[in-house]
């Protein structure tokens, strides 16, 4: 049977990944990791893409709690 061209590059991709050194590659990752949470930290960016918050000013007609005696 012949296999199609997508199947053939993923699995030689998945033999690739299957032979690489463990330890190397979760170095890689964390090194990955650091810079983008570095850089997060420098813009000022939060998890997926969120802006920074900004605390909201009270609202003038904000109902005021009654004192029940």
């Amino acid at each position: 049977m012949k296999t199609s061209r997508e199947y053939q590059t993923f699995t030689k991709a998945m033999g690739t990944i299957l032979k690489a050194d463990p330890k190397a590659v979760k170095a890689a990752m964390d090194a990955e990791k650091q810079e983008r949470a570095m850089e997060a930290e420098r813009t000022g960016k939060r998890g997926r893409g969120r802006p920074p918050k900004h605390p909201r000013p009270a609202s003038a007609s904000a109902r005021v709690p009654s004192e029940k005696d």
